[in-house]
C-alpha cells in the first residue's frame, strides 16, 4: 500500500482510494488485516478493468477512480452523490501525483451532454450542468461523431506540468488562452443547446487551437497530416484530453461516413496506426448493481 502515491505501481490507482476514503491508515501502528477486521469483518476483494489504452486521453483514470469510490463507498454502506464522488476523484488524482482528476471524472460519473464550471476558491468544486438535448438531436450527432485512436500513449501530467509552469508565469498568451477556453466552453454548450452541428465543430477546432497554444508539442506529426487530410469532410476536429497522443475525434458533416472516410485518409496519407473505433453518448452515467 506504501506506493499508492505512484502512478506506474500496480493497482496505485485502487490503493490511493481506499487510503483516502479512510478504510485503511497508513499511518497506524495496528496492522491492516487487524484494521479491516476490526471495521468491516474482514478484507475488500477490488477487481477493475478497462477496454481503453492507457493513456488515451478519455480521462479514463479519472472515470475509473469514480466507478471504484462509488463502489467503495457502495459496500460500506455510504450514501453519497455524484457531486461528492467527483471532489473525491479530484482528491485521490492529487494523492496519486497523476495531475489529474479535475473534471475528467464528471464525464462519467453524469449522463449526457454537460458542461461543468468550477469558480474561483477553495476547497475547489465542480458544478456540473446537464444540457437538455433531444433524443433526435443526439441521435443525428452520434451519425457523425467518430473517435480515432492514434497509436501513442501519453502520461497527461509530463503535458500538465509544462502548462502548470507557463501559468505561473503569467504569459500573455497563456492567460489570454485560457479566458478564451472558457468562453469558448460556453459557446459550445449553447451550440449543443441550439442542435447547431457546424458551430459545434468549430468550436472543436478553436477549442484544438487553443490546446496547441497551451501545450506546444501536443500535436503529433501524424496526427497534423491527418487532420490536414480529414478537414474537408469535418465540421470540426481535436483531440481528447492533454493532447500528444492517445484519441481524436471529428464531427462529420454527412452523417454515418465517418468510420469509411477516416480509414480511406488512413490509405491516402500511409497513416497505418490509427483506428476508428465505435463510441455512442452514454446517457446514464456511472450505476452500481448490487448482486446477491
Amino acid at each position: 500500500m506504501e506506493d499508492y502515491c505512484n502512478p506506474t505501481a500496480k493497482a496505485a490507482l485502487l490503493k490511493t482510494a481506499f487510503y483516502c476514503m479512510k478504510i485503511v491508515d497508513l499511518q497506524s501502528s495496528v496492522p491492516m488485516a487487524e484494521q479491516l477486521k476490526s471495521e468491516y469483518d474482514g478484507g475488500f476483494e477490488l477487481q477493475t478493468w478497462s477496454d481503453l489504452p492507457s493513456g488515451s486521453g478519455l480521462g479514463t483514470s479519472s472515470i475509473l477512480a469514480g466507478a471504484v469510490c462509488a463502489a467503495i463507498l457502495k459496500v460500506v454502506g455510504h450514501a453519497v452523490d455524484n457531486d461528492a464522488v467527483t471532489h473525491m476523484v479530484l482528491v485521490v488524482e492529487q494523492m496519486l501525483t497523476t495531475g489529474g482528476g479535475w473534471q475528467d471524472q464528471a464525464g462519467g460519473l453524469f449522463g449526457g451532454v454537460k458542461i461543468g464550471r468550477c469558480s474561483c476558491q477553495l476547497p475547489l468544486k465542480v458544478d456540473i450542468e446537464p444540457l437538455n438535448l433531444s433524443p433526435e438531436f443526439i441521435k443525428e450527432f452520434d451519425r457523425r461523431f467518430v473517435v480515432i485512436y492514434t497509436g501513442r500513449t501519453r502520461l497527461a501530467r509530463n503535458i500538465l506540468q509544462e502548462v502548470i509552469r507557463s501559468w505561473y508565469g503569467q504569459l500573455p498568451r497563456i492567460v489570454n488562452t485560457t479566458k478564451a477556453l472558457v468562453a469558448g466552453s460556453e459557446a459550445c454548450a449553447e451550440a449543443f443547446r441550439q442542435g447547431d452541428l457546424e458551430k459545434i465543430g468549430m468550436c472543436m477546432d478553436q477549442y484544438w487551437e487553443q490546446k496547441k497554444i497551451m501545450a506546444n508539442g501536443c500535436e503529433p506529426e501524424q496526427v497534423r497530416q491527418f487532420m490536414a487530410a480529414l478537414k474537408p469532410y469535418a465540421y470540426g476536429q481535436s483531440m481528447t484530453g492533454a493532447g500528444g497522443g492517445g484519441f481524436m475525434y471529428v464531427l462529420m458533416k454527412e452523417p454515418d461516413t465517418g468510420a469509411e472516410i477516416a480509414r480511406r485518409v488512413m490509405t491516402e496519407t500511409g497513416i497505418t496506426s490509427f483506428e476508428v473505433w465505435e463510441s455512442t453518448i452514454d446517457m446514464e452515467g456511472v450505476w452500481i448493481n448490487v448482486e446477491e
